[in-house]
């Protein structure tokens, strides 16, 4: 939302009545990436300073910080389901917040978790996006092959799809369907402070395991 005379853009969302400004995440900008069909939102928001920003979620009338994950400095939310599972992109400080670097996937309260970390050891992929998710908790994006270590620049990347190893979804032989603990990676920044309107999830929770069932080259 971006208004005559403003200089700055705020994520907002329209109720068919009213257009309602979603706030930031302490800075002057933020953005609206998706929205599920109880009317949660996710995007991403600045901090103080408008150099770095971060994933939110935002849930009756309150805006989320999903953090980021192995030690990124920004997060970038790409897609909410019914179930408030949240997918997207964290981005580290050698790529100043403008490269994808490690997929991620957050629920149940956070912290957001490296969805690398929730696939088969050995894969032929690291994760870098993860752009969609469904009411399955299938998980659509985007990967580098070990040869490439920038996600923009690397010109044979793949499309994926990660099946969750759950109840539902039983049978797949690359499941071994045990649970992993989901861990807190410190985000250097963390006790930024925040406006009140704004929520930063501490506790951990248990997450399952994908499997990747095909892996297709995109063009680009």
């Amino acid at each position: 939302m971006m208004l005559s005379g403003n200089q700055y853009f705020h994520a907002f969302i329209w109720t068919g009545r009213k257009l309602s400004d979603l706030g930031t995440l302490g800075g002057n900008y933020s953005a609206a990436t998706a929205i599920n069909d109880k009317g949660e939102v996710v995007g991403l928001g600045w901090f103080p300073g408008d150099q770095t920003k971060d994933a939110f979620l935002w849930r009756k009338g309150v805006m989320t910080d999903l953090g980021t994950v192995d030690g990124d400095i920004c997060s970038d939310a790409r897609s909410i389901n019914s179930r408030g599972q949240v997918v997207g992109a964290s981005q580290d400080a050698a790529g100043q917040c403008n490269t994808w670097t490690h997929a991620f996937l957050w629920e149940n309260g956070g912290p957001s978790v490296d969805l690398n970390t929730l696939i088969p050891s050995g894969s032929a992929l690291q994760l870098f996006v993860a752009l969609g998710i469904n009411e399955s908790g299938e998980i659509v994006g985007g990967g580098m092959p070990p040869d490439c270590n920038n996600s923009d620049t690397c010109s044979h990347n793949h499309a994926y799809l990660l099946v969750p190893c759950d109840e539902n979804h039983p049978g797949n032989e690359d499941c071994d369907y045990s649970l992993v603990n989901a861990s807190i990676v410190p985000k250097s920044g963390a006790t930024r402070n925040l406006p009140s309107s704004t929520l930063r999830p501490l506790q951990s929770r248990r997450t399952s395991p994908y499997s990747i069932l095909g892996l297709q080259s995109p063009s680009r």
